[in-house]
Parts: structure tokens; C-alpha cells; sequence
């Protein structure tokens, strides 16, 4: 990592390595380095391979954006090579959300980059575990206080045999969370609040762009309908992602009612922002997707109030081209600021929002890669 960075070589751990240096201490023996790397920093890194010895060798799972080099001390790197728009949203190669590439850890005394503690457990939870992924997730869960799935539990006994090759099917971990029985929530559930013919979504804004929207009952200027516009049906996952409107440039939360055939209509014209096997035949067909369709979807970990993440996952909708007119001029029914709440509802005095689940269309369910 330190000859990398006298290179000029910007790269990201991701991994097993990538977990010990978050966690404090190596865990396990582990097979290979994995690299993530900026797509306009590739041919600089390749170059530094070249220079250092090593060579790329045959992996059954190869692809330009994912190989394997070797040297000849059998010294093996996995490189991760990746793109982001100039939306931030991803264009090629391995799907890391820009947020995921915000940790930084120590291995001895070497400062590095590396994935994201909470989008590592993410990834480490997304799909079935093998021996050492148990290992690497309790480890995380005991470090960051994070809930482990069941699928996850290494005193788990159900054999990996049997276990379901689509993540979408594992379920958290039993308990209640403010008085809801986790066990019955779905991995993955759409819940909002809405009546028969709309739905809310939430979204954070400055006041520049929140109070023309708010006087005028739909988005205006300086609203842009140019990029990619996030909606969230989650009530809590929106004050955690704008820090209950402390944030800046999140400073207004506005609830947008819109009608649910706009809704649906996004679901039904959307990409997961990460492969998964389970809802697409093969790498390539993701790729199709997230190009020629023009929305977005990915699952996070719902959160409580207080913002710790719970074992199931909520939806965030990212809106890009005709989308976002359509979601302006066609779906929006009325829009609220709430910011004035926000401080009764996050201190208890005043009741959050009711959220149900929603009742997906069964093909929808699919596309989103829903429970």
C-alpha cells in the first residue's frame, strides 16, 4: 500500500484485509489482496504491476473490471476497477457507491483507504456466508454494533447446502425493535405511508431549493432536472441520511406526496445500483440495465432514530432523465416541509410517521430484487 501511494496510485482495501484493518487485527489467513481502483487510475496501476512483477492469471470469474495478478512469490492482488458518473452514480466496472469508499484504516503502522465499515457488513451480508465471512461479520458486528442476520450467525447450524442463493431470502435476526417483532420484517420491504392513491417520499434539500418548492406546490428552480434526484420512502433512513436536517445543504426535509402509478412506474424502469445473480442471468445483463434504464435502486440498512442500522433494509430510489420530469410535472401531488417537526418527533413528543408495507406488484418485486 505505501509503494502504491508513492506511485500516485489511489486505491481502496476491500476484503478480508480490508476487514482486519477495521477491526484491529488480523482475523484470518487470507488468499489475496482485494484493490479497488478508479478506472482513470488503472493504466497507472498497471503499470506499477508490471514494474513489480506481477502478472495477470486466469480466474474462472475474470471480466475487465475484475482480475487477478500474481508475482512469483505467489503474492496474488484481486483488482476491483470502477466508475462513477459526474452524478456520482456508477458507469463501470464493480459497483462501489461512492459512500462506501469513505473509510480509512491502519494495517501496523500504515494508514489506508478502505471501504466503508457499514457498506464492508453490507457486502459481507449480501450474500450466503462461506466459514470465513461468519468469521469477518461477527467481528464487525462486535466492533461497530452492528446486527448480524441470522443467515450470519456462526453458531448457525443449517448446513451452507441449504441455504438460499439469493441474499434477497435471508431474514434478521429475531428480537423486537420498537415493539415490532423483527422476525416476521422481510430482508428487503418497501414500507411507506400511503393511501390508494399516493405515497410519500422524503427528501433533503438547502432552503434555496426547498422554499421555492414548498411555495409553489411542485420543484422549481433552482431544483435541477438535469441529475439524478433521490427519493426515499423511509421516514428514519432520511433523517439519518441528513442527520435530522443538520446537514448542510440538507437543511430542509420536504415530504413529497406523489401518486403511486409514478411510483410504480419508477420501480418498473429501475436497476439495482449493485449485481446481484439472483435477479440478473449474468454480469452483462446488469451492466444492460443500469445503461439503458434510468433509474436506480438500492437497499440500505434501515436505521433507528437514534441512527443505528437495523437487520432489514430500506429502499432509496434515485430518479435520473424523463424520470425526474415526470416525477415533477406529472407525479408530484403536494409537497410539505416538516423540518419544523423534527425535533418533537426525534425526542419523542410528537409520533413518527405510520409506514406499512407497500403492495408490490409480483413482477416490480422482482425487478428490485424485493423479499
Amino acid at each position: 500500500m505505501k509503494d502504491l501511494a508513492a506511485a500516485g496510485v489511489e486505491v481502496w482495501l476491500d476484503g478480508g484485509w480490508c476487514v482486519d484493518a477495521l477491526v484491529g487485527r488480523q482475523l484470518r489467513e487470507h488468499d489475496d489482496i482485494d484493490l479497488a481502483v478508479p478506472r482513470a487510475q488503472e493504466s497507472r496501476l498497471v503499470a506499477w504491476l508490471d514494474e513489480a512483477g506481477y502478472a495477470r492469471v486466469t480466474s474462472p470469474d475474470e471480466s475487465p473490471w475484475n482480475y487477478v495478478v500474481e508475482n512469483s512469490q505467489g503474492h496474488r492482488l484481486d483488482i476491483h476497477v470502477f466508475e462513477h458518473d459526474e452524478h456520482g452514480q456508477i458507469a463501470y466496472g464493480v459497483a462501489y457507491p461512492l459512500e462506501s469508499l469513505t473509510g480509512t484504516a491502519s494495517l501496523g503502522s500504515v494508514r489506508v483507504n478502505c471501504i466503508d465499515p457499514e457498506w464492508q457488513f453490507r457486502f459481507k451480508t449480501g450474500y450466503p456466508p462461506r466459514e470465513k465471512d461468519l468469521i469477518d461479520v461477527a467481528a464487525m458486528a462486535d466492533k461497530y454494533g452492528l446486527s448480524v442476520p441470522q443467515s450470519h450467525r456462526v453458531a448457525h447450524t443449517q448446513s451452507l447446502d441449504s441455504w438460499p442463493a439469493d441474499p434477497r431470502s435471508h431474514r434478521p435476526a429475531p428480537g423486537r425493535v420498537d415493539g415490532v417483532d423483527a422476525a416476521v420484517i422481510p430482508f428487503r420491504q418497501v414500507r411507506a405511508d400511503f393511501d390508494d392513491d399516493t405515497v410519500v417520499v422524503y427528501q433533503a434539500f438547502s432552503p434555496a431549493i426547498a422554499d421555492p418548492a414548498v411555495r409553489a406546490g411542485r420543484f422549481v428552480p433552482p431544483f435541477g432536472m438535469s441529475r439524478m434526484t433521490w427519493i426515499k420512502p423511509s421516514f428514519l433512513w432520511m433523517m439519518y441520511r441528513c442527520g435530522w436536517a443538520t446537514k448542510p445543504g440538507q437543511e430542509r426535509v420536504l415530504a413529497v406526496r406523489i401518486t403511486r402509478a409514478g411510483f410504480e412506474a419508477a420501480l418498473a424502469d429501475a436497476a439495482l445500483s449493485a449485481f446481484e445473480p439472483g435477479t440478473y442471468p449474468d454480469i452483462d445483463a446488469w451492466r444492460a440495465a443500469l445503461r439503458d434504464r434510468p433509474v436506480r435502486v438500492q437497499w440500505d440498512p434501515e436505521r433507528t432514530p437514534d441512527g443505528s442500522p437495523l437487520a432489514w433494509r430500506s429502499l432509496q430510489v434515485g430518479l435520473s432523465g424523463d424520470m425526474v420530469t415526470r416525477y415533477v410535472n406529472e407525479w408530484t401531488v403536494a409537497i410539505k416541509d416538516i423540518t419544523p417537526t423534527l425535533t418533537s418527533r426525534r425526542n419523542g413528543d410528537m409520533p413518527l410517521p405510520v409506514e406499512r408495507a407497500y403492495p408490490l406488484p409480483d413482477e416490480i418485486a422482482r425487478r428490485i430484487g424485493a423479499s
